[in-house]
């Protein structure tokens, strides 16, 4: 499929998971949403194609979906189709819509969407850093971002108004530079342009207060570990690393629909859950602690708001749908007919 021009790769990561673990941790995603924005799949049909005639080996499992939105009061359902290729380990998500601007924000802006597992390779394999969570050297507590941004020029002068020589400023970078500024500013601090500074530029120690507390530096913790590259195991635990996770997509022949940095975020927060379920069928599965929707199920509900959607249609026509006024008034007779029923 990447031959096709309109395939893009966003994002590529190694894995400690293993096809049976990816394909026990994407068939839960098929059929139950870990997207906060859908509250629920509706599958509408499934096929099953075998490799061969004993129907022993599974080749392709299609679903038809439809999806249920969180905010169902203000969002359309829409349906999909998902396509598990066992044999190569692929899942490919295509959206029932041809026209981008129809599409949901909370489905994958793209006219398809893939996860696949490929073989990795003895050099991407050699390039892979191993980070112990519990064994972590976080970087020193920056101080505020304005000192960053000055130039060469103004970070030269603010060190000879500090009564730094030129002979020490001379071959220095600007990064360098302000380093320098930093130091000085923290080690003479009767020095009378440092509290000019440090009022300016907010060099001050407060800033650096707030890294010690416990909260603060968990936060910071989490934050490092994030920003490490994608190429980095976290808390690795011995299994090994055969495989890559890739996220592709279809981009929509528009440009103008493509977004790089939101469809990145997306596969991100894919990539960090298929790391957490990962760990969890390593150590015997995940289980779903809560049932919802065990009194009144998600399709009556969803029924029952379509037959009322339409009878008050003249609400939404009239671009009003979205005041209190109204959900309100839906809410109440939702109770009132589903309540009778169950209660």
């Amino acid at each position: 499929d990447n031959a096709n021009t309109n395939w893009v790769t966003i994002l590529e990561a190694p894995s400690q998971l293993q096809p049976d673990a990816f394909w026990d941790i994407l068939s839960k995603w098929t059929t139950t949403p870990v997207y906060k924005q859908i509250h629920k799949y509706e599958i509408l049909e499934t096929d099953t194609v075998y490799q061969n005639e004993e129907n022993e080996v599974i080749d392709t499992i299609t679903y038809k979906r439809r999806l249920h939105p969180t905010d169902y009061l203000r969002k359309e359902e829409i349906n999909d189709t998902v396509i598990h290729y066992r044999s190569q380990n692929i899942i490919e998500f295509t959206p029932d819509c041809e026209n981008p601007e129809s599409l949901p924000h909370y489905y994958m802006q793209a006219q398809r969407f893939s996860i696949r597992l490929v073989p990795i390779t003895h050099e991407e394999r050699q390039n892979i850093d191993i980070v112990d969570p519990n064994n972590v050297t976080l970087p020193p507590i920056e101080t505020n971002d304005n000192i960053r941004s000055v130039s060469i020029e103004l970070a030269t002068e603010m060190l000879l108004q500090l009564g730094v020589g030129i002979e020490d400023i001379e071959g220095l970078n600007r990064w360098m530079l302000i380093q320098k500024i930093i130091d000085v500013c923290k080690s003479d601090k009767q020095n009378p342009f440092v509290q000019q500074y440090t009022e300016q530029y907010k060099l001050n120690a407060k800033k650096s207060r707030k890294g010690r507390t416990r909260n603060a530096k968990r936060a910071r913790k989490k934050a490092f570990l994030k920003s490490l590259p994608v190429t980095t195991i976290i808390d690795f635990d011995g299994s090994p690393i055969d495989y890559k996770v890739q996220f592709c997509v279809e981009r929509w022949e528009d440009d103008n629909y493509y977004n790089y940095e939101k469809l990145y975020k997306v596969c991100r927060f894919y990539l960090d859950l298929l790391k957490k379920w990962g760990k969890d069928f390593r150590k015997g599965g995940y289980k779903k602690k809560i049932q919802h929707d065990v009194v009144i199920s998600l399709d009556e509900f969803t029924s029952k708001y379509r037959e009322l959607k339409e009878k008050y249609r003249f609400w939404i026509d009239n671009d009003v749908w979205d005041t209190g006024k109204c959900h309100v008034r839906v809410g109440l007779e939702m109770l009132k007919e589903l309540g009778k029923k169950h209660f």
